[in-house]
């Protein structure tokens, strides 16, 4: 039993109901070194994640007991109202129980947007949107050459280009989890990462859960179930007629993700 699970007992992951057709197929998740082309790679994270040393890491979010899915950031962005939703996301909850410290990685910064304060450089805060990522790089070293201590660094020096906390370090420093963004650290496991046993996925629409469940059982007897978003209608379809185009991807009649023409799509209210 992973020493964070009394606080945190369960972890999220979203994904593209694109990237579905793969996660059953192989029956885990995959960091974004193993997705290759397969077209599920958010564009803008991917060169983050390599040029930080997290391309090979599966990410979850780790909010502590008692948090709503309405306070996970992803999950906020795909389901509230917009002019040009994504591609539609489902949730993966998996029980941090049968997991170990030594299979554990933490980070208790936000990895994609996270910015550290360097005196001269740049001001603690987030990333706008689009920054170049060899100078987010340039920062995250800039602020390691500094050698904050652990409370100021969220964590500690390694392979990586961020700080971490990982394997036997987690359970002497649990009270640097709060000092992620949102009190929600990332929880990164190894690619492929297979943790659908006892696991939960979850859909926020009739029209999404249809689509995956064309795909027969989830992997490893993961249960599929309909849930429920603040502000969001489970009867609608965002997707209108471009369903279709997902449903011949997720079945294998196409090989290559659809792309959707989400400008026609009307805002959800």
């Amino acid at each position: 039993m992973a020493s964070y699970s009394d606080t945190h007992p369960f972890a999220y992951h979203i994904f593209p109901l694109t990237a579905a057709r793969s996660i059953w197929r192989a029956g885990a998740l995959h960091g974004k070194d193993d997705l290759g082309d397969a077209g599920q790679i958010r564009r803008t994270t991917g060169d983050l994640d390599r040029r930080l040393g997290f391309s090979r890491f599966v990410h979850l979010y780790l909010p502590r007991r008692g948090a709503r899915r309405e306070d996970l950031p992803i999950l906020c962005a795909q389901l509230q109202p917009a002019r040009r939703p994504p591609c539609p996301h489902a949730m993966l909850v998996v029980p941090t129980a049968p997991l170990t410290d030594q299979a554990s990685t933490l980070c208790n910064w936000n990895i994609a947007v996270s910015r550290p304060a360097v005196p001269g450089r740049c001001k603690g805060g987030n990333w706008t949107r689009g920054t170049d990522p060899r100078h987010i790089l340039d920062v995250w070293q800039a602020f390691r050459a500094m050698n904050p201590d652990p409370e100021t660094a969220r964590g500690f020096w390694g392979e990586l280009r961020v700080p971490i906390v990982a394997g036997p370090q987690i359970a002497a420093n649990l009270r640097l989890l709060g000092r992620a963004p949102r009190k929600m650290p990332e929880l990164l496991l190894s690619s492929p990462a297979r943790v659908f046993a006892q696991a939960t996925i979850v859909a926020f629409s009739n029209a999404d859960l249809a689509s995956l469940q064309s795909l027969g059982s989830p992997p490893e007897g993961a249960s599929l179930e309909l849930g429920s978003f603040e502000g969001y209608d489970p009867h609608g379809d965002p997707l209108g007629p471009a369903r279709r185009a997902l449903d011949d991807y997720l079945a294998g009649h196409v090989d290559i993700p659809p792309a959707i023409d989400f400008d026609a799509i009307r805002p959800r209210v």
